[in-house]
């Protein structure tokens, strides 16, 4: 949805939890900047430019979203922003990993913080006060809206159910079908598959698992085998040893020890199964 720039005074800025939130008044509804709730609670860019990505394929979401453009320090420019009604249901579906929580212990707590409280906070930044007839008619369309929104969640939701299902019937048969052998070999010989599949080197394929695994999890597979790697020659350097050859750290130390490590086996065969049926 494109917009003409929005007059200044319709924006404001509205402090929550100690974070600045960006929330404008449009058509008589008020939306909140998608971004600027991702730096509230912690998120990376990566993470932030994932929600948004989320946010616009999810079939009862995008029908909130709105692209509105707001002027700014750097000029008039595009916003991604979200309809207050819809805020909650988002962020009741931003998933905390266990390597989010252990790396940024505050996100849970200002997540719930965020689902429970920030609707209300960002609302009455735009509360005028209403006459009675005002409220009654307000309390009469809203009572409509409602039923109309449910109405159409549960048809969102049966459609969801049924997308799901299919989804996980696809990937249950897939990881099925190696489930008989120990989870590292099945990992290499996917990631194989996965590379003649797509037409492309091993090595490629396991880019495109990094970039799955630190935009859904958090998980920088690179970053964490450099950092091992160099523990490694730390540690033999403080036992008065030559450090070890490059070729021999990186026959010691690969993208499948750190994985082991975080047990997170299944989620990467989860993740590769999901590159195969998207095709």
């Amino acid at each position: 949805m494109e917009n003409s720039l929005i007059q200044q005074h319709k924006i404001k800025e509205v402090t929550f939890n100690g974070d600045n939130l960006l929330a404008v008044e449009n058509n008589d509804k008020v939306f909140v900047a998608v971004r600027w709730v991702c730096k509230g609670l912690g998120l990376t860019d990566g993470q932030s430019r994932r929600q948004v990505e989320n946010i616009r394929e999810d079939l009862a979401l995008k029908q909130g979203i709105a692209s509105l453009r707001l002027p700014t320090n750097g000029g008039a420019q595009d916003v991604q922003c979200i309809e207050l009604d819809f805020l909650p249901l988002w962020l009741a579906k931003i998933r905390v990993t266990p390597t989010m929580a252990r790396e940024n212990p505050e996100i849970t707590n200002k997540l719930v913080s965020y689902q429970i409280k920030a609707k209300d906070v960002l609302a009455a930044a735009f509360i005028r006060p209403k006459t009675s007839a005002e409220l009654l008619l307000a309390q009469a369309e809203m009572l409509v809206e409602t039923e109309r929104r449910l109405s159409q969640i549960e048809e969102v939701q049966r459609h969801q159910v049924q997308v799901v299902t299919q989804q996980q019937q696809q990937l249950s048969t897939m990881i099925d079908m190696f489930s008989e052998t120990p989870i590292r070999s099945r990992i290499v010989r996917k990631v194989k598959e996965l590379a003649r599949h797509r037409n492309t080197t091993v090595q490629e394929a396991w880019h495109e698992i990094y970039w799955v695994l630190n935009d859904k999890y958090g998980i920088d597979l690179k970053r964490r085998i450099q950092n091992k790697r160099n523990r490694m020659n730390k540690e033999r350097l403080d036992a008065g040893l030559k450090p070890y050859s490059d070729s021999y750290l990186k026959q010691k130390v690969n993208a499948l020890d750190i994985i082991m490590e975080e047990e997170m086996g299944q989620e990467v065969m989860e993740v590769i199964a999901g590159r195969m049926v998207r095709g």
